[in-house]
């Protein structure tokens, strides 16, 4: 007695073993070095080509550089280094879609010379595949067999899609600006709709930054810039589920200054890369039993793997801290500047229907002095950690030395 086998697909998510690997950046900084007083740093990955059992790709480190002179002025300065890796397992297919992410977990001035300095990045690479496992079904219009159907819930992936598109926005300085000294943003996706073959993102680019005023006091001004971009993907509609990645290009941001008699204006032109990835929840129908009138059958059952997706959850919160001066150092005035924060997460789990996140984030904080009227740069580590289930967010913080 013959059978027809149909086939339907599920998606299955497989994490590669984690691993790490070293990248030297020798940069030129055009000014001689005194001290480095911060390194902020994003991972831009720019090609990925994915073969049986191996993932190759290459990207690029983007660091901005603050650092003081021996005649205490402070200076900055962005570069690119180019990095390749890979990945190699038996499980990876040349038609599976891979979701790499590559954390900076130390970022170190090694050599400093004269105008150059040399900076050795420690990274850690982790892949996460995208997969269609084939689950077959049997199908029979013969008469004399009988059938009890059953429907069933099926995760099935619809796709990806990568797409850059630029942010504008302006920051008015209400003053004569001497020096513009930092100009950082940072992206911050909020919320998350599905249409007819398009998935809208909606968010925020943050964008800080550090100048030097006429009256040579560093100080600080903030721009936020709301934004809403639709990401078009065959495929989807209103039921879906989607994940959106988004980093700020740093190595493409470009800003413009228009002075005047009433302060300075600064034009910013900001490239955001946003990958989005998104799945559906369909019903099959399949066999749950089946027997045959003229016949003995010898019947098999088989399962399957698959991986359930759930809709993206957005919190917020805030991280508070303190840092501490030694008895020796002088009074401080007015905090003047905290930025450059690197955020890194170094463990997430799951543990009885909450979500538990760690990790640690490092600032620079500036300040100014009362005795001298100088300015003091110190940096600091603060380890936190934080739970939430979908609704409530909690947050500890704990100081450790540096």
């Amino acid at each position: 007695m013959a059978f027809e086998m149909n086939k339907f697909g599920v998606v299955k998510k497989k994490r590669l073993e984690k691993s790490q690997f070293n990248v030297e950046c020798n940069i030129d900084v055009g000014a001689e070095i005194d001290k480095i007083l911060s390194i902020k740093h994003i991972v831009e990955l720019e090609n990925v080509e994915i073969l049986s059992g191996v993932i190759n790709y290459a990207g690029n480190i983007n660091l901005s550089l603050l650092f003081s002179t021996p005649d205490g002025e402070i200076g900055t300065t962005n570069a690119t280094c180019p990095f390749t890796s890979r990945f190699e397992n038996p499980q990876i297919a040349a038609e599976d879609v891979a979701k790499i992410h590559v954390t900076i977990i130390d970022c170190q001035p090694v050599d400093v010379s004269n105008q150059a300095v040399k900076v050795l990045c420690v990274c850690e690479q982790s892949c996460t595949l995208i997969t269609k496992n084939e689950v077959e079904n049997v199908v029979s219009n013969n008469e004399n067999v009988c059938t009890k159907m059953e429907d069933i819930t099926i995760k099935t992936f619809v796709g990806h899609a990568t797409e850059t598109f630029n942010i504008e926005s302006q920051v008015a300085i209400k003053e004569s600006v001497k020096k513009l000294l930092y100009a950082d943003s940072d992206v911050a996706v909020k919320t998350i709709e599905n249409g007819v073959d398009f998935v809208a993102v909606g968010g925020e680019v943050v964008t800080k930054i550090l100048y030097l005023s006429a009256n040579d006091r560093f100080e600080t001004c903030y721009s936020t810039e709301p934004f809403k971009q639709e990401i078009a993907l065959d495929g989807v509609n209103a039921n879906a589920i989607s994940e959106v990645e988004a980093y700020v290009k740093k190595s493409a941001v470009k800003y413009e200054i228009d002075e005047s008699d009433k302060g300075v204006k600064v034009n910013l032109n900001v490239p955001i890369c946003m990958h989005v990835f998104a799945y559906e929840e369909k019903t099959e129908n399949v066999v749950k039993d089946i027997y045959s009138t003229k016949g003995d059958l010898k019947i098999s059952t088989e399962s399957f793997d698959m991986t359930r997706q759930w809709q993206t959850e957005f919190f917020e919160t805030k991280i508070d801290g303190s840092l501490t001066l030694d008895e020796n150092q002088p009074r401080v005035d007015k905090v003047m500047f905290v930025g450059a924060s690197n955020l890194q997460v170094t463990n997430a789990y799951v543990k009885e229907g909450e979500v538990f996140v760690e990790g640690i984030v490092i600032f620079l904080a500036l300040f100014f002095l009362v005795i001298n009227s100088s300015n003091f740069f110190q940096s600091n580590k603060l380890l936190f950690s934080l739970f939430s289930n979908k609704f409530f967010l909690s947050l500890t913080l704990i100081k450790i030395p540096i």
